[in-house]
């Protein structure tokens, strides 16, 4: 009873749920820091190509080589702004701008053909992803 009755009275902190929910969520990673042996490696999110899931760590693809970090791609997908990222598969999410095409792979599968000719896999579910944000 002590609990609810707190709950219902209006006190300091009681519009604290208010203004943490009208925080704005377009605050998206705008870099991704990697450790390497010795040396931390600063990645810009607009120099990453796509990232590829292995088991518990991600494979970060720049233009300047690879990175790897642990970190799920359920993370990445959620701090990755989605208007310039797009989960294709459970193991690919690729920068929207790196796609130079789709080409049909089987009856019902796709892949995504990058611009450096890289091909990825598409799944049914990152297809409808690609469609709504491609609007096609």
């Amino acid at each position: 009873e002590k609990v609810a009755e707190r709950i219902s009275t209006e006190g300091p902190d009681s519009d604290m749920a208010e203004k943490v929910s009208d925080f704005p969520r377009d605050e998206y990673l705008d870099r991704i820091v990697v450790k390497d042996r010795h040396k931390i490696h600063i990645i810009p999110v607009d120099q990453v190509r796509y990232i590829e899931s292995m088991d518990d760590y991600v494979m970060i693809y720049t233009h300047e080589g690879r990175h790897m970090k642990q970190k799920t791609m359920k993370y990445l997908e959620g701090a990755l702004d989605p208007k310039n990222f797009v989960r294709i598969h459970r193991s690919y999410i690729v920068k929207v701008e790196e796609i130079n095409e789709i080409q049909q792979y089987e009856k019902e599968s796709y892949i995504v053909i990058l611009h450096d000719k890289t091909k990825l896999k598409v799944s049914k579910t990152g297809y409808k992803n690609l469609k709504d944000i491609l609007n096609f």
